[in-house]
């Protein structure tokens, strides 16, 4: 896909998120000490900034901020057509060990995955904000978006993806 070429128009649209509320299980649920998944005050400038910075040439701009920048909305912009999207968040990667060791990890469900790949890409991934209440959304838009679900968004009309996270390349 990243050697494909194609024809594509800019849309002058650019979708970004920071300054995200994660909400107070959210350290927990993905094996992290509490302080490791707090509020990134900075994200909120990064994209304040970057919005600044754009505005000239990327005019539509859609920005999700506190608690707005949530896993599905993130979900909702597969398929979608933008010259930008724009990430500042956590980012983890968690080990086997880290896996085995921690006991509140309920995005990770073994019985979901079939293959060791698939299973890999569970370990890592973003955090969003998470203010969703619906019962049957928090399994799957529950504020953790690992890599194999990634994997089956669609973002081959968006021209760039920034992502702004700790241990981004370690996944």
């Amino acid at each position: 896909e990243l050697v494909r070429r194609r024809k594509q128009v800019p849309t002058g649209k650019v979708a970004m998120f920071g300054g995200l509320k994660y909400g107070r299980q959210m350290a927990n649920k993905v094996g992290l000490r509490s302080k490791q998944a707090g509020y990134l005050k900075w994200t909120l400038t990064e994209v304040e900034n970057l919005s600044k910075i754009l505005k000239g040439r990327f005019p539509n701009q859609e920005i999700y901020t506190d608690s707005v920048g949530t896993e599905e909305r993130f979900k909702q912009l597969s398929g979608q057509s933008f010259d930008i999207i724009h990430l500042a968040t956590h980012g983890f990667y968690l080990s086997s060990t880290d896996v085995m060791l921690s006991k509140n990890m309920d995005f990770i469900n073994t019985d979901d995955y079939k293959d060791l790949e698939a299973k890999n890409m569970g370990h890592s991934g973003l955090l969003f904000a998470t203010n969703s209440v619906k019962k049957e959304l928090l399994r799957y838009d529950d504020g953790v978006l690992t890599a194999e679900e990634l994997s089956k968004l669609s973002f081959e009309n968006v021209d760039l993806v920034t992502l702004s996270a700790c241990q981004a390349a370690k996944g």
